[in-house]
């Protein structure tokens, strides 16, 4: 969101909380630290940037808050945000699409470039102040090809980023293992995930950054608060420990840096250690109201019936939406982890996932065939053992059958995996699908956000 009428010195504090409502993610997910702003802080802005359809930067609840006329919304140009469009335009909102690499004019101090990445989800934009040609890149959870951020570079100088420094996903807080390689998965993530950032930083020729994903827990299962995610402390100690140009900013909620001046000014703290959250939420779960909303979130998920014939209709589209998937992956490097052509066991000829919704025990197979490159959906398949198994609770497929929740909801660790090889493309291939496969913003867990965090 761009303010014109407080100036860049706000500009930082805007973009760094795009949960101004906090809300809880499927009664789970949890923002942490919480958000020191008042919704007037928010809502007296004259332009609000979504970056994409996901509901933590996508909320209903959030933008009930503004008086929609007179209020711009600007989003990407893709299909993805269709669903996002029509809700703007129903409940009064001017919304404009920008397309990749166009720039739009934000009034007398700034303007906006947008870049679109190439899985048609999310995008990155580049907020510049005029007067001083110097601008602010919003990685936003966008992860930009090479020539992408190269081209940024060379249009705009960049003074500050807000970087994305390490994601959450199902792996390995979902995952059936051992509690010990959980937290040796985590460090070769944070490892990997850190280099990445710090790569994108270099690349931009930034002077200052900020880490911008805020730390993440679960409401309903704490314990996953030690084995998913990472602190933005540790990720501040790395970048500077392998850079001595970079300069890090703490800023979170409330915090503000003027890139005219250089001055911040900060008085948050950097949580140092995961027990910090754990003993917030430990205060939290006590909360009479955060106790109500999970209870009001659980009975709506036990509320909706499953829907068998919907089930199996929904399995196919599922697998025409992998099918598709599989065809950008590069068939010869899989064939090449498999036997040769001299060697004549078919062991390994089928990947197999097992799809099984529970208590029910009702299953589907997917099955990709490693010789036309092809998979296909069985009810019953027992010739191999399968290579990965989701067991998913049957009541949460039906919140995704009734829009309480999207597929890519249950990311966020509501289902467990069980596998005992390695991450393969074809397993990619079949959670790009996932998410796919219902992704309704329209409605949902957002009617529900009866309860906010916020200090109003």
């Amino acid at each position: 969101m761009v303010n014109q009428r407080k100036y860049i010195k706000s500009l930082c504090s805007l973009i760094t909380d795009p949960w101004f409502y906090e809300p809880i993610y499927g009664g789970m997910m949890w923002q942490f630290p919480r958000s020191k702003l008042k919704v007037k802080d928010y809502t007296n802005a004259d332009f609000i940037i979504i970056s994409h359809f996901h509901p933590d930067h996508f909320c209903p609840k959030s933008l009930s808050h503004f008086t929609p006329p007179g209020k711009h919304v600007l989003i990407p140009d893709l299909e993805t945000m269709n669903d996002c469009q029509d809700y703007l335009l129903k409940n009064g909102f001017n919304c404009t699409r920008v397309k990749d690499k166009q720039t739009i004019d934000l009034g007398k101090e700034f303007s906006v470039s947008f870049y679109l990445n190439e899985n048609k989800i999310d995008s990155s934009q580049v907020i510049n102040c005029k007067s001083i040609q110097k601008s602010i890149y919003n990685m936003n959870d966008c992860f930009l090809r090479t020539n992408q951020l190269e081209e940024i570079k060379n249009r705009h100088e960049i003074q500050h980023s807000m970087i994305f420094f390490m994601g959450v996903g199902p792996f390995p807080g979902s995952f059936d293992l051992p509690v010990e390689e959980k937290h040796k998965i985590i460090k070769r993530k944070e490892s990997s995930d850190y280099l990445r950032a710090l790569q994108t930083l270099e690349l931009l020729n930034t002077k200052t950054f900020t880490a911008y994903s805020n730390d993440m827990t679960w409401l309903r299962r704490p314990e996953l608060v030690l084995i998913n995610g990472s602190l933005k402390s540790k990720f501040y100690r790395f970048i500077t420990a392998k850079s001595t140009k970079l300069e890090p900013i703490f800023l979170e909620s409330g915090d503000t840096i003027s890139i005219k001046t250089g001055i911040s000014k900060i008085q948050s703290k950097l949580i140092s250690t995961k027990e910090e959250i754990l003993s917030e939420v430990s205060v939290l779960n006590k909360s009479k109201s955060i106790s109500n909303q999970i209870e009001t979130i659980e009975k709506k998920e036990d509320s909706f019936i499953l829907n068998i014939d919907k089930l199996k209709e929904d399995m196919k589209s599922l697998l025409n939406l992998f099918n598709n998937d599989l065809q950008s992956i590069n068939k010869q490097n899989i064939k090449q982890l498999y036997p040769d052509h001299l060697d004549q066991t078919i062991i390994n000829q089928y990947y197999v996932i097992k799809f099984l919704l529970l208590p029910e025990e009702i299953s589907f197979y997917f099955i990709y065939d490693h010789d036309n490159h092809l998979a296909t959906l069985k009810e019953d398949f027992k010739k191999v053992v399968p290579d990965l198994i989701l067991n998913l609770p049957s009541n949460l497929w039906s919140s995704v059958q009734n829009s309480f929740y999207s597929t890519e909801d249950l990311m966020n660790c509501r289902f467990l995996i069980q596998r005992d090889g390695p991450f393969t493309e074809i397993e990619n291939s079949f959670w790009n699908a996932f998410c796919r496969l219902y992704t309704s913003t329209k409605k949902g867990i957002n009617e529900m956000q009866s309860n906010s965090l916020i200090n109003n």
